[in-house]
């Protein structure tokens, strides 16, 4: 006898074995949020670019509000839905507004993601619609006052971060407008899922998600102390690949390194904890 899907459960593919756990399912099919939290260590660098080359990567519909590019990378350990394993990400970000249908939303949209193991890209990509990929991603490593990590693929690396707390960011006051933009609503992201066959160049799921800035846990969700934040200087080094170098991602690093560093406008460190769990993620149109 055939298997019958439960549709008050998230599944995902191969779904013939039943429900999955994701960062928002646990084994018995609730939330995650009343375990234990998940350390988070996150350092950010802001840098100023080129708005029309920047520009040129926005999907139909966005459009820049600032020429900056945000990095982020996030050392996250300790995590409940993997049963206290860890992961590093790497997202690329800039603020924009789309324009939809039901209005204007501002906000930050991820061009990208790379994450070090594959249980957060699937469940990102197929549930959240974030735009992830793989990449071998170095903890960060300190000495005295300078923090680095480097991204690597196939052997080539391709992006390298470091960040000094012995020096003050360049533009204190522009880098927190930038990461602290009142109008935002949250993160934005562009999910696409290609149609299987007919040259597999249309589009099965195309259109904008958002991670509202203004998600709640409920109430009874146990509270932890806020983040501690260290502002500081960085600098950001992109090594462009050839195809041969990263067959499958040479021409997401060949954007993203293109684009001019023309100002840095610093650097800053976050260590705390974190529950969410982007249950709030939502279409917009």
């Amino acid at each position: 006898m055939s298997y019958t899907r439960d549709d008050s459960r998230m599944y995902q593919m191969p779904v013939h074995f039943g429900p999955c756990v994701t960062p928002r399912q646990n084994p018995q099919g609730q939330r995650f949020i009343y375990d234990q939290a998940t350390d988070l260590t996150k350092h950010t660098i802001v840098y100023e670019t080129d708005p029309d080359q920047l520009s040129a990567l926005l999907p139909q519909g966005f459009t820049l509000t600032a020429p900056y590019v945000i990095i982020n990378m996030n050392m996250l350990r300790n995590i409940a839905w993997l049963a206290g394993h860890g992961y590093n990400l790497t997202g690329v970000s800039v603020p924009v507004c789309f324009h939809g249908k039901q209005g204007d939303v501002e906000g930050n949209l991820l061009l990208v993601m790379w994450e070090n193991h594959a249980d957060p890209i699937i469940t990102g990509r197929e549930q959240l619609g974030y735009s992830k990929i793989f990449a071998s991603i170095d903890d960060i490593h300190t000495y005295g006052t300078v923090s680095k990590t480097a991204l690597t693929s196939w052997g080539f690396r391709f992006l390298e971060l470091d960040f000094d707390s012995s020096v003050q960011p360049a533009y204190p006051d522009e880098l927190k407008a930038v990461l602290n933009n009142p109008n935002s609503k949250g993160i934005m992201h562009y999910k696409y899922i290609p149609h299987t066959g007919e040259g597999f160049t249309k589009a099965d799921v195309e259109y904008v998600c958002l991670n509202p800035k203004a998600a709640k846990l409920p109430d009874d969700v146990k509270k932890y102390p806020a983040d501690e934040l260290t502002y500081m200087g960085g600098q950001v080094r992109w090594n462009i690949p050839t195809w041969e170098d990263m067959p499958t991602q040479y021409h997401v690093v060949q954007a993203l390194g293109g684009l001019p560093v023309k100002r840095i406008l610093g650097a800053v460190r976050s260590v705390g904890y974190t529950l969410g769990d982007l249950y709030g993620q939502t279409v917009i149109e």
